[in-house]
């Protein structure tokens, strides 16, 4: 039976977006697979990811253990040694710094009093967590990538826009694992073109076939649905004020998730 541990920041219990929804379904996958599955997530200043969640994890025989690394400190000494200075050490390019070195010291924690087979990081980000390969005791590397990072991180409009270390730095934490995981042939294009010995794998989101459940009286043409992360905020701004007046007035928009802060009230378009 594969002995897994599983990181991933958020609460996989809130299916209020894509990436939860990966992770949920990600974890029923193991579950039907019998693997034994450790979790480790992330503390969030809005609480929305407990000891009770996890609690309920296990409940569920989703996990067999469950960690939640210690929140981000954002000023006094504590943010000094645990977060400004190791970022100084480290010099990612501001993006790629998301991880402290409590929380890097809780990881290891973990890694030390166990072993496993496999390893799973969701987000490049993240890479920082495994790279003493000491503990992670022959574990295969996988990270689950979500995104391509260096394009979310990109700004051309800034003085000084430095596309290569951004690319540079997201290839090298890649670099750092056996196993990539993609979620588009785009970037699993991009990822084998420079990382050529590495196994890459795209594994798009998975969602049980319900074409048959399509019925002809539907009342929606089109589901736009995205999270509310910078560019798909961009993204439905742009839709909805230079395509939507051009689509024929019987089209019927039902938008799901957090990108529809951005979005007007607007006929024949339900949020």
């Amino acid at each position: 039976m594969a002995k897994i541990l599983y990181f991933y920041p958020d609460n996989p219990l809130i299916i209020n977006q894509g990436n939860n929804a990966r992770a949920h379904k990600l974890l029923h996958y193991f579950k039907s697979r019998n693997f034994t599955v450790d979790f480790v997530g992330e503390q969030n200043r809005s609480g929305s990811f407990t000891p009770e969640n996890i609690d309920e994890l296990k409940q569920t025989q989703l996990i067999r253990n469950g960690y939640l690394l210690p929140k981000k400190i954002i000023s006094g000494l504590r943010y000094l040694l645990g977060t400004s200075i190791p970022t100084k050490i480290t010099r990612y390019p501001k993006g790629f710094q998301r991880v402290t070195y409590n929380q890097i010291n809780a990881f290891k924690a973990v890694l030390k009093e166990n072993e496993y087979d496999y390893i799973i990081i969701s987000y490049v980000l993240f890479a920082p967590f495994i790279k003493d390969r000491s503990l992670t005791k022959g574990a295969k590397l996988i990270v689950d990538t979500h995104d391509f990072f260096t394009g979310q991180f990109y700004n051309p409009e800034l003085r000084k826009p430095d596309l290569g270390r951004l690319f540079n730095t997201e290839i090298n934490l890649l670099n750092l694992f056996d196993v990539i995981w993609s979620i588009s042939p785009d970037e699993h294009f991009v990822f084998s073109q420079f990382l050529p010995s590495k196994t890459i794998l795209t594994i798009p989101h998975g969602e049980q076939d319900k074409s048959h459940l399509v019925q002809d009286n539907r009342t929606i043409d089109v589901f736009y649905v995205g999270s509310n992360n910078p560019h798909n905020l961009n993204a439905a701004r742009w839709f909805f004020e230079k395509v939507y007046p051009l689509l024929p007035e019987h089209i019927n928009i039902t938008v799901v998730g957090r990108v529809n802060q951005v979005i007007p009230d607007l006929p024949r378009v339900t949020k």
